[in-house]
């Protein structure tokens, strides 16, 4: 779970800053991006809050803000503390989708960790709030997605391809090319609403992923139910999960040099 959590952070971190922001100015998308990519933890903070503070009018540039913390922060191991801290603020504020999605990732995952070595009562009360979150993730995507099905994908040609080949002002200025440009923005449109709404079924796949690995090999699957009742009443993906969990294999038992002598 932490291998694949682990490459899940690293996903969402690298492909945060792909799309900017209609509107926003380059000063701030420079600062985004300084923030995504420092390597300093201290200076992170430091410039992190300066930039809430000079946008603290924009709750959507705060939220922003955070996610770019958030994915260094994971990345380079901020500190489970600090991505708890900062998801949390992140969910306060208006955010895209994906990325809100993703705070509910980073979060489920470093309650989890923390979770880890922690006394019984603190680790079931950890382990609780880690459900809790993936559940509002899951909550969330069925508030969002149209369906649970994987949407196709159309392949759209290259603009040189779909132009002459010595393309001209009367042939960029004809009804024939302006069709062909349609065509594609057409294309360009469906492309990106089936990648965004496959990318929504794949986190909700990581959420429940997220569920099954918090209890598997563990005796308190009736949390699930207490829990999610309380968060998505009577939802099927509730009973889907404890299913899923009576079927999961626990994990192996750590060994050592007593227990694997030939080790």
């Amino acid at each position: 779970m932490r291998t694949l959590s682990l490459l899940i952070v690293v996903a969402g971190f690298l492909g945060q800053f792909g799309t900017l922001a209609d509107g926003t100015n380059q000063e701030l998308e420079t600062a985004l991006r300084d923030l995504g990519f420092g390597t300093n933890l201290v200076a992170l903070e430091e410039s992190s809050a300066k930039l809430l503070h000079d946008y603290s009018n924009s709750p959507e540039v705060c939220g922003r803000i955070y996610m770019a913390l958030l994915g260094n922060w994971a990345y380079r191991n901020g500190g489970a503390s600090n991505v708890i801290t900062v998801s949390q603020k992140a969910l306060q504020c208006p955010l895209e989708d994906l990325d809100q999605c993703q705070a509910y990732e980073y979060l489920g995952v470093s309650l989890d960790m923390q979770s880890k070595g922690a006394s019984l009562r603190q680790e079931t009360v950890l382990r609780k709030e880690a459900l809790a979150v993936y559940l509002n993730g899951l909550k969330f995507v069925l508030s969002k997605a149209k369906t649970l099905e994987r949407q196709p994908v159309p392949k759209v040609l290259k603009e040189s391809i779909l132009t002459s080949v010595t393309p001209d002002t009367n042939w960029i200025n004809s009804p024939e090319h302006k069709a062909i440009e349609d065509k594609r923005a057409a294309l360009i449109k469906a492309r990106d609403e089936g990648n965004a709404a496959n990318r929504l079924i794949d986190k909700y796949e990581e959420f429940k992923g997220g569920v099954v690995e918090l209890y598997r090999g563990v005796p308190y699957v009736g949390e699930i139910t207490e829990v999610g009742e309380k968060i998505m009443p009577g939802a099927p993906v509730l009973k889907e999960l404890v299913e899923e969990v009576k079927k999961a294999k626990a994990p192996p038992p750590a060994t050592n040099s007593i227990t694997n002598p030939g080790r």
